[in-house]
């Protein structure tokens, strides 16, 4: 890609990322190899933390500008989550769970991942990269109907009105 094509990327993402209240700086934006992040990311879902520290990660690394291959910065997130301190300097003193993040590289490069964003749907669609709402909205609405799945509500109208906000409404 041309330095041009880059810079609208980063600018797609930017506005994107603003509109759902998300501030991201690509020029502040750390480079750092994340595989002490990865690997402490396969303890804290082993800790029953993974989503948690999932949120954490890209926070830090997309809004804060950390540097995720620094212990400390990740010992922070880890103590964040509710993760021991003790046992997370542990992993990243170690090798610990470098075996899952290369088994997780191997099989994105065997599906054909390139870069990231990258998701996956029911091990059966994938979307590559920074894509609109819309694609994501049929997307997920096509494995939903695959699935057999419907809502079981739907909420009406975009008002605020009726809502209970100063605790005195009982259920």
């Amino acid at each position: 890609m041309s330095e041009s094509q880059i810079e609208g990327m980063f600018e797609s993402v930017t506005d994107r990322a603003k509109s759902v209240g998300l501030n991201y700086d690509f020029s502040k934006m750390k480079n750092a190899n994340t595989k002490k992040a990865h690997r402490l990311a396969k303890f804290a879902e082993s800790q029953g933390k993974g989503p948690d520290i999932d949120e954490a990660l890209l926070s830090a690394h997309f809004t804060d500008n950390l540097a995720l291959n620094d212990d400390e910065v990740l010992l922070s997130i880890a103590e964040s989550v509710g993760l021991s301190q003790e046992e997370a300097q542990a992993v990243l003193s170690s090798d610990q769970y470098a075996d899952e993040v290369a088994q997780d590289i191997e099989e994105a490069r065997a599906i054909g991942v390139q870069g990231v964003p990258f998701f996956v749907l029911e091990r059966k669609y994938a979307i590559s990269g920074a894509q609109p709402q819309a694609l994501f909205q049929e997307t997920l609405q096509k494995v939903a109907d695959e699935m057999g799945i419907k809502p079981g509500l739907q909420v009406l109208g975009d008002s605020d009105d009726g809502l209970c906000e100063d605790g005195s409404c009982a259920f």
